[in-house]
């Protein structure tokens, strides 16, 4: 409990921390704090989706650095604050995987695969660099595949219980054309949930990362 209690109070930090000096940042450089509103009339929606490209790092010496893939996208009101979905998956074969199931030819691998809901800002959104405050929470779940002699078979897949994440991140837009932007940053993800293949979700899968892709959409 103390594991999970500190993770979420680092969490929380993350995201007081981005919504500070987001709105510090727009207040500066709007001096009438316009008042917006979500269904008036010259509120404006749009959508976007973007390719996400991570590396997440872990200093247990059983887990090494990781790349993963994935998508994300949404809806966009006013330019600034979004509601969407994620999917992000690590590639195969992945360095998620405890030494112990290596032995000669006969390999065992975890893959991590994770979604849910998307919650986001960005901040000054019409200048051509501009921050994006995001939070993805949702669930993951490990699924283990074994190879003989490089080829892969895939077991049934097995998941971790109650596997939940909440996953805070910073990062740099840059608007190329007014339907595409590129994004580069960092976070951390929080996971919680029971024990499965010797890994522990909040220990061992508890890690930071950096992040950068692409993204398509309505962004004026």
């Amino acid at each position: 409990m103390k594991t999970i209690f500190n993770s979420l109070t680092i969490a929380l930090f993350f995201i007081l921390s981005g919504m500070i000096s987001g709105f510090a940042q727009e207040s500066n450089q709007d001096p009438f704090n316009r008042f917006q509103t979500i269904l008036g009339t010259h509120n404006k929606v749009s959508g976007f989706g973007s390719i996400i490209n991570q590396v997440s790092y872990s200093n247990n010496n059983q887990i090494y650095s990781f790349y993963s893939v994935g998508l994300e996208g949404g809806i966009l009101f006013n330019q600034r604050t979004y509601l969407g979905i994620f999917g992000i998956s690590s590639l195969a074969p992945s360095n998620i995987s405890k030494i112990e199931f290596r032995s000669g030819n006969y390999e065992k691998d975890i893959h991590l695969v994770q979604t849910g809901l998307l919650l986001g800002r960005k901040f000054s959104p019409n200048s051509a660099i501009h921050l994006n405050f995001s939070t993805r929470v949702g669930g993951g779940i490990l699924i283990r595949s074994d190879r003989y002699n490089d080829n892969w078979n895939y077991d049934n897949a097995e998941t971790a219980e109650g596997v939940f994440l909440i996953s805070p991140s910073l990062s740099i837009e840059a608007n190329l054309f007014t339907w595409m932007q590129l994004h580069a940053g960092g976070g951390y993800t929080f996971m919680t949930g029971n024990q499965v293949y010797g890994l522990s979700p909040q220990n061992d899968l508890s890690l930071p990362y950096l992040q950068f892709g692409i993204s398509f959409g309505g962004f004026r």
